[in-house]
């Protein structure tokens, strides 16, 4: 194409009344190395990324003012005034420009642009590696927002240019693409609009301090939360007052679940939005976790959307395990401020954590002064009955009324004997929340590897005591199942003085307990428990020896058969229900008893000599001569 050399003269640079002239509009002539100043400025003054934008719109702008004078000369076709643009550019000294390939075409009734060309010798690139290095990214913004605020005006439609390579990032020379708005993929035409539509900096900092304030105010508010809850922790109040104080303060409904999704306490709540709130909180858990809380669950705060209403929920911690969860309930999506909310509702669980550390910490220590008072009974170190009565009043405990001394002993089913330390610490705990949870004030303690536990008359009310050992012992092996336990109970004893004697009841008691019979009671050994004593072992172990025979030699088959023996007679010879406890067919059962009959010389249908038997095998077990 053949530009017409007329139009150009026309805009050419010259002198008028001694001013300089660029078509009728007055021009300056600006050193590059000006240019390098402010450039260089202007990344110091509002940073790399508000410089690109500020160049581009200056380059936009001085586009546009040169097609609008440029559209005054030419009447010719779309495709020339576009390609006059690069005469223009290259004749102000920005670069030496080439187009490559121009499109234009009509989509829609829209016209659509594409180009391409070359920019030799551009100024803005030689200035940028000469001040400061070659760059990572194409640098000629000016030249990028002249050529697309120039071809935009004329076409009447936004067209962006972009570097594709630069002469700033090593290239040998630049090249360019211009493209209508509509044919830029999202991202980049996000980015090149972003240029022209940056706020002026008064702007942004005028947003920047409303936001700051907003800030500071919204810290403002979660501080006065933390202070007003601090100081019901200092006044000693508990997690229903602390709940209830940010109730007060906030007025979004809020709850405090246990890690079972069981309300601890909460406010703005009805009894039945309660209820539902929870359920359907823990079956949002199973849905999403496959019924368990992960890790991720656990240690972030989560907003959580239900059909009706959705909450804000932080996880509760208490020495780096998650105790539960503390939530605000929304109604109404107006009253939820994403950042204040998520700020207080996380001060809230952190309070709640620092008071049940501190309820932990207490009812520790007082466990453990009652395990310290349980040994000192057992001992008989004491100075007087009236002394221990005294010593329980102060832990509200009437021990001048009869009581019973339970003891537990527990054993892994497999070889973790190095995990014993860590979950005695974790079966204490479970037997007190077992007591705590009945509202009964119990002593617990530890003696000779095993648990014991004294029990008044009073507590039970009208309980049964062997009914409330065995939920213990089911709830204990519910909650670690690679353990079993076992326990044994006293006899209803009257005087607090007799403690130690009720101990040893209890522990003749454990000694007969087995994997069948896993509690027994003192009561149930009849005579057998109170006619061993140490003054009469020696005796005792020569009865059952002769009684038992042959079944005493110390072989793994005659334990067997001993075991056997041992169930068939506490039984009362009921073969099948002997079978079932050890999970025996009823004719290996009956194998079984022909040999024990035979090593025995005596047949087991005799009840004075089963009688004999038993009495025999229950003194070898409390003197601890056979385990079963």
């Amino acid at each position: 194409m053949i530009v017409e050399k007329t139009i150009l003269e026309k805009l050419k640079l010259k002198l008028k009344n001694d001013l300089l002239y660029m078509g009728e509009n007055r021009s300056i002539i600006v050193t590059t190395k000006s240019f390098s100043s402010l450039r260089k400025d202007l990344i110091r003054n509002i940073g790399l990324e508000r410089m690109k934008g500020f160049f581009f719109r200056h380059g936009w702008e001085l586009g546009k003012e040169d097609a609008r004078e440029l559209k005054k000369y030419a009447d010719h076709s779309l495709e020339e005034i576009i390609q006059y643009g690069p005469f223009l550019h290259s004749m102000k000294g920005h670069v030496d420009a080439e187009t490559l390939h121009l499109q234009v075409k009509d989509e829609n009734g829209r016209r659509v642009i594409l180009m391409e060309g070359i920019w030799k010798n551009s100024f803005e690139a030689e200035d940028h590696v000469r001040l400061f290095g070659p760059s990572k990214y194409p640098v000629c913004f000016t030249l990028t927002g002249y050529a697309s605020g120039y071809v935009s005006e004329v076409v009447g439609e936004m067209v962006l240019f972009k570097e594709i390579s630069c002469l700033g990032t090593g290239e040998k020379e630049c090249r360019w693409v211009g493209k209508t708005l509509s044919h830029w993929g999202e991202e980049e035409s996000m980015e090149m609009q972003q240029y022209l539509n940056d706020p002026p900096i008064v702007k942004e900092l005028e947003l920047t301090y409303e936001k700051l304030l907003e800030e500071r105010n919204q810290l403002t508010f979660a501080t006065k939360v933390h202070n007003e809850l601090t100081k019901e922790i200092m006044k000693g109040n508990g997690l229903e007052s602390i709940i209830q104080k940010v109730y007060e303060l906030v007025g979004i409904p809020i709850i405090l679940e246990n890690i079972s999704f069981q309300p601890l306490a909460h406010e703005g709540l009805s009894p039945e939005s309660l209820a539902m709130i929870s359920h359907e909180f823990c079956q949002y858990v199973k849905d999403h976790y496959h019924g368990h809380s992960t890790i991720d669950f656990h240690q972030t705060t989560k907003f959580i959307p239900f059909h009706h209403y959705f909450r804000l929920t932080a996880p509760v911690f208490l020495q780096d395990q998650v105790f539960g969860y503390c939530s605000f309930i929304f109604y109404d999506r107006s009253q939820y401020n994403p950042t204040i909310a998520q700020m207080v509702i996380e001060r809230v669980a952190s309070v709640c954590s620092l008071r049940l550390l501190n309820e932990k910490t207490k009812f520790e220590s007082f466990e453990r002064l009652k395990g310290y008072f349980l040994e000192e009974i057992i001992s008989g170190h004491h100075q007087s009955k009236g002394d221990l009565i005294t010593k329980g009043s102060f832990i509200h405990l009437d021990l001048s009324l009869p009581f019973y001394i339970g003891v537990i002993k527990y054993r892994f089913k497999n070889e973790h004997s190095n995990l014993e330390l860590e979950y005695y610490a974790k079966i204490m705990e479970e037997i007190s929340e077992f007591f705590n949870y009945r509202r009964l004030n119990v002593l617990i303690g530890q003696r000779a590897k095993s648990i014991v536990l004294l029990i008044t008359e009073e507590q039970l009310k009208n309980d049964d005591i062997e009914v409330l050992v065995q939920s213990l012992l089911k709830s204990l092996s519910n909650r670690f199942i690679m353990i079993e336990f076992y326990g044994g109970i006293s006899t209803k004893t009257e005087d607090i003085l007799c403690a130690r004697e009720a101990y040893r009841e209890a522990l003749v008691a454990l000694k007969t307990a087995t994997n069948h019979s896993r509690f027994v009671s003192f009561e149930s050994l009849g005579v057998i428990g109170p006619l061993i004593n140490s003054h009469n072992e020696k005796e005792v172990k020569k009865i059952a020896a002769r009684y038992l025979g042959q079944l005493m030699e110390n072989d793994d088959k005659n334990v067997e058969l001993v075991r056997t023996l041992y169930s068939f007679l506490v039984n009362g010879g009921n073969l099948e229900q002997t079978a079932a406890d050890l999970s025996l067919s009823v004719s290996g059962l009956r194998y079984r008893i022909h040999k024990i009959e035979t090593l025995l010389d005596q047949e087991l249908r005799d009840p004075v000599g089963n009688f004999h038997l038993l009495l025999a095998i229950q003194a070898l077990m409390i003197m601890g001569e056979l385990e079963i």
